[in-house]
């Protein structure tokens, strides 16, 4: 597996993500929408889409108690025909790396997950991600944040 940066060519691709429960994210499709400041991420296998992530740069990560040197992790998915195969595992630890290599100025990754989003929480608790003190009323409830100190 491996992941990089979305380039305007991959867009064709999105179309064929699959994804339906938007309870908690957005579909990479509508994510790419809007890349001011934010950086979207590919997770490949054998050049498949199987994961996608924003990496938000702007103003909002700081809601979330980040600094000028945070990311936002946001609309993390799978898709689902590659769901329950740790790649959504593998993909969040290629992330510092990646980070370290292409964007050097940031040394930490914030992000708010959903309280009721148990299965995430895990996720990010089992992929090195420290669970913050505060949280942070979101558009679908309460949410946890979580930290990554690259």
């Amino acid at each position: 597996m491996k992941i990089r940066f979305y380039r305007s060519s991959d867009r064709e691709a999105l179309q064929s993500y699959q994804l339906t429960d938007l309870k908690f994210t957005s579909h990479p499709k509508e994510a790419v929408a809007d890349l001011a400041n934010r950086y979207a991420i590919l997770g490949l296998v054998e050049d498949q889409i199987v994961t996608f992530l924003i990496l938000d740069a702007g103003e909002e990560k700081y809601t979330y108690g980040g600094q000028p040197d945070s990311l936002l992790l946001r609309s993390f998915s799978t898709d689902e025909d590659f769901q329950m195969r740790g790649y959504g595992s593998e993909t969040l630890k290629l992330l510092p790396d990646f980070i370290r290599e292409h964007l050097p100025m940031y040394k930490s990754i914030i992000l708010g997950v959903n309280e009721r989003n148990q299965v995430a929480s895990y996720l990010y608790r089992e992929t090195g991600f420290s669970k913050q003190p505060q949280r942070i009323l979101g558009p679908a409830g309460w949410q946890e944040v979580y930290e990554l100190k690259i």
